[in-house]
């Protein structure tokens, strides 16, 4: 049994003195199996770079009062050893964040926009297992991802999920390699769906599947690498226009 403990502390000259602290635990109750738990705080300053303005620009945001930072708290447990001829790991999450940054309208001035402090916690939280099954000449790798997560509306303060963060996701990911000498992988992620932010067609996306693969060949001290992306040329104008 490992215990580790810290504690940081910044001075920022706009969050002013901030403490986080961090403990963790590890833990080997079985041969080959690993069971590892984390508690721990963090802050980041306020900043216009949030996900709606890197899309749009700062343009039209217009002076916002003094922001203040972000203040989060996390936990995680994962446990990880090895059954059916596989290397498992399976880990479950969960943080809130206090003062989250939102872009809200501002009232009467269409299309300027302001930064803000949400009004009540972003929380989110969930699982993901993978399991690696090894062979000759490569490796499979299989993953599965459960997330739900919320926050307060930035008009109302009613509860919404979080956009853009799928419920389920599934993937498979086959790698043939020959050290040295080629890697070849082909990978597939299955999105289900996802709360939407501002769509005026709909409110959750359509369920999706995205594939991707590598090839990589070694000569000598060079090695050549291929990438191949969106295989089933997925795109959001299939479903809705931009």
């Amino acid at each position: 049994l490992t215990v580790s403990a810290s504690v940081r502390a910044d001075a920022h000259p706009d969050a002013g003195v901030q403490l986080t602290e961090r403990v963790a635990v590890l833990a080997r109750p079985v041969p080959g199996w690993s069971v590892r738990g984390s508690l721990g705080t963090g802050y980041t300053t306020p900043t216009g770079r949030t996900e709606e303005t890197e899309a749009t620009g700062l343009r039209g945001v217009r002076l916002t009062r003094a922001l203040d930072p972000e203040q989060s708290v996390g936990a995680m447990i994962d446990v990880n050893g090895s059954a059916a001829g596989a290397e498992l790991l399976l880990t479950a999450y969960g943080s809130t964040i206090a003062d989250a940054v939102q872009l809200a309208d501002v009232p009467g001035a269409i299309g300027y926009t302001v930064l803000q402090n949400a009004s009540a916690r972003t929380r989110v939280g969930g699982v993901e297992a993978l399991a690696v099954w090894r062979f000759a000449g490569g490796k499979f790798i299989a993953n599965y991802g459960y997330a739900r997560g919320s926050r307060p509306d930035v008009v109302t303060g009613v509860r919404e999920g979080l956009p853009l963060l799928p419920r389920h996701r599934v993937g498979g990911d086959l790698m043939l390699e020959r050290p040295g000498v080629y890697r070849i992988g082909i990978e597939g992620t299955w999105f289900g769906e996802q709360p939407l932010d501002d769509n005026p067609y709909r409110s959750t996306s359509k369920p999706y599947l995205y594939m991707m693969a590598i090839a990589a060949r070694q000569f000598g001290p060079v090695e050549l690498v291929a990438n191949f992306e969106n295989l089933l040329n997925v795109r959001q104008t299939h479903t809705d226009p931009l």
